[in-house]
């Protein structure tokens, strides 16, 4: 045997091993559930509906005073104060059954990065202008999506504000199996990224890149609305 391949071999083996404990780890790592039962449950309007009506049920056993929705429109050509999803979700929250007097929806403008980022920031600086009395959250999130939202919204919010995080449930493969499923080796190796971009990304930065934006839209950070006559529609 070459000492060409008496190194190879160990080397192989490991990543085998490496390769193994990625995909047996790696779902429940970003799936993270770990909430504090704060006085309120932001939700990430992006989600999909399975995941929306899962968000009022734990909204409605727990003892949450809020739901706050936040998101952004679709496209960089909707207007993000009365085509975002957080207006969609929050009517979404009414029409499950929870009290519109609960309900607030926090609109963010479209960007095609930063996007979990610069929602965290919105929320902070909406809580902090509405509801100071808050000193803890619950955010919901994307199962695979989750660890990277609750890395970025405490960096944002800590230490005056406390962040739990749940992990709501995956509809769009098998979690057990993931690497079989297209969507589940694109969200998985996505989110994978995402953490370590979220571990490492310069928060003062992208607040600058986030204020710019605003005054260029001569917008404040703080926005609520009404919802009455928002249609929704799941289908």
């Amino acid at each position: 045997m070459t000492i060409k391949i008496k190194i190879l071999i160990p080397l192989l083996v490991l990543l085998i091993g490496f390769s193994f404990l990625f995909v047996v780890t790696i779902h429940p790592f970003l799936s993270l559930t770990s909430p504090i039962n704060g006085e309120a449950l932001v939700v990430e309007s992006w989600i999909e509906f399975p995941a929306i009506k899962e968000a009022a049920a734990i909204f409605k056993k727990n003892n949450y005073s809020y739901i706050i929705a936040v998101g952004g429109p679709k496209n960089e050509i909707d207007d993000w104060k009365t085509t975002s999803d957080a207006l969609r979700v929050a009517a979404a929250f009414e029409n499950l059954g929870i009290n519109r007097d609960v309900i607030f929806a926090v609109p963010c403008f479209f960007t095609k990065k930063h996007r979990t980022l610069l929602s965290a920031i919105t929320v902070n600086e909406w809580l902090l202008k509405e509801k100071p009395e808050i000193s803890g959250i619950d955010i919901l999130s994307a199962s695979e999506h989750a660890r990277k939202t609750y890395i970025l919204y405490s960096k944002v919010c800590r230490p005056r504000i406390k962040t739990g995080i749940i992990a709501a449930k995956t509809y769009r493969y098998d979690t057990d199996r993931w690497f079989l499923s297209r969507q589940g080796v694109h969200h998985i190796f996505r989110n994978t990224i995402g953490v370590i971009y979220s571990w490492f990304v310069d928060i003062d930065k992208v607040k600058t890149y986030y204020d710019e934006i605003l005054k260029s839209k001569n917008e404040r950070t703080s926005l609520s609305y009404e919802i009455e006559n928002f249609d929704y529609s799941h289908e």
